[in-house]
This record gives C-alpha cells, structure tokens and sequence, in this order.
C-alpha cells in the first residue's frame, strides 16, 4: 500500500492540533455538560467537538479511509482500506475534573495478514504544552509547545529514547483501570498489588496515549492495561516501539490492535518481568 507517510503526518498532526484547541477551550471555560457513557465512563460535549474537528480534516485530506473514533465509532467498515484510530479526548474523567493529564490521540493503520500495523502517531497534550509524534521506521519525536518572549520555539523536537532502568526497583510504570473496575475490582487490582511490591512506584494517571508516550520518553519504564479500545493506544504504542521499547499484550504475546485484550509496554528491559508479575508466573 503506497502511502505518503510525511503527508500523513502532517494530517495527523493537523487534526490533532484543531481537536487540541477544542478540549484547551473547555478546559478554560469551564462550561461542561458532562453525560454518562456508563457508571463511571464520562462523555463531554468537548469530546464531540474535538471529535468532529479532527474527522473533518482527516476526510478531506483522506476521503477513502476509514476513521475509528471513539465516540462515533467506525465511519465505514471497507478492511482493505487505511483506517485512522482517533481518541478526540483520552482522559475525559481528568479533564471533567480539571485534571491537566488528557490528550488526543491519532493514529494511522494499514491491514496486514497479522492485523493492523501503525504507520503514523501523534499524541498532543494541550495543557501539558507537549506534543508526541512517530512515523514507523523513522523514530519518535516530542515537541514542547511553549515559546519564548520572541515567539520562537522553547525548545527544539527531540527524538525519545525509552529509559535504560534494568531494574524493577528502579523502575516506575504506569497502569490504569478499566471502566468495569467496580464489578472487577478484586481481579484488576491483584497485578496492581503484585507489582507494588516489585517496582520503584506505581501511577494510576487517567490516559493511556500519554502513559505510552511517557514510557517511550523515558519518564516511565513501563504501563500495563486491560480493557482499553484501539484508539486509546494505537498512537501511544507507535511511539513506544520507535523510541527502542517493547509492545506485546498481557501475556506477552505479539500485540494485536483491535484484539488484544490488555497491553503492557516497557523499556524492554524488564518486559518479562513485567509479564510474570501480571500473570503470577
């Protein structure tokens, strides 16, 4: 499949940065209207917003892709055909609660016999002032989005290395827990034990994308996580795998976008620890 993968960047981050602005807005003006999804599974009307801001782009740009979003779901269902995974709002409980740790998340994919394949991410945190972005084959980036008094950029894009910790008491990871967590909790909580007591720490933040994009900055040695949907770590685990870490899914088998059921995320380092801690090997 031939794909112009700098224009797809480009695209990508487009949409993030109007679907950004959408959810920056909210965030000032404080004039939510929160619904529930379920128990605990919070919806905005900024989710909305960020999510028709970011579709609109990618259409027009690409009119012959599939787009998979997390609160219109699949605009079409052709497999053979590009798909792009888009979190318009990832972390919408932090966000509802002025909690700054929420991003947006787009992804691009291709089929492939073995399953989607993530060509092109990009991961932006407006009030974090960061922006993630990968492109396969050619490393993962992070851009601080301040400037200086003259305008000029803060800082320059600076491609990410994952951390080189070998050792779980010097490691911290990340998880986070499912929205079915209340019916489940005994269940999900067991690793989450197990690994307190392995690891350096422990943190629980809200938002898979940037718990991906902090494991392959280096600020994290690992995230794992069950229960999320493909637009929560399509981008995320892209950026992972180009700053020199391992994806696989919980058991730690080849990860599969759109089937597996629980990803986990390291440095590669302690990967295999992670995974017989998970499953109490």
């Amino acid at each position: 499949m031939d794909l112009d993968l700098k224009a797809a960047l480009a695209v990508a981050q487009a949409a993030a940065q109007v679907g950004a602005e959408a959810i920056a807005q909210g965030y000032r003006n404080q004039d939510l209207t929160v619904k529930n999804k379920g128990l605990i599974d919070l919806v905005t009307q900024y989710d909305l917003k960020s999510e028709w801001a970011i579709r609109a782009i990618i259409k027009k740009a690409f009119p012959s892709h599939d787009l998979l979003a997390e609160e219109e779901g699949l605009d079409s269902a052709n497999p053979q055909a590009p798909r792009w995974h888009v979190d318009p709002l990832d972390g919408t409980t932090n966000f509802a609660h002025q909690h700054p740790f929420f991003a947006v998340s787009v992804a691009l994919s291709v089929p492939e016999p073995a399953g989607w394949k993530t060509l092109v991410a990009v991961v932006r945190a407006p009030i974090l002032r960061e922006v993630f972005w990968a492109i396969r084959g050619q490393g993962a980036f992070l851009q601080s989005l301040d400037h200086r008094q003259d305008g000029q950029p803060l800082a320059n894009a600076r491609q990410l290395r994952v951390s080189s910790a070998n050792r779980l008491v010097q490691s911290l990871v990340n998880t986070g827990f499912p929205y079915d967590v209340h019916t489940r909790a005994r269940e999900i909580v067991a690793p989450f034990e197990r690994m307190l007591g392995q690891v350096q720490a422990v943190r629980r933040a809200g938002a898979a994308s940037l718990d991906l994009a902090f494991v392959a900055a280096g600020r994290a040695e690992g995230y794992w996580e069950t229960g999320l949907k493909p637009w929560d770590v399509a981008a995320g685990a892209l950026l992972v795998e180009e700053a020199g870490g391992q994806v696989t899914d919980g058991q730690g088998a080849a990860y599969q976008l759109e089937k597996s059921p629980t990803i986990l995320a390291s440095n590669g380092l302690i990967h295999q620890e992670m995974v017989s801690i998970i499953n109490e090997l």
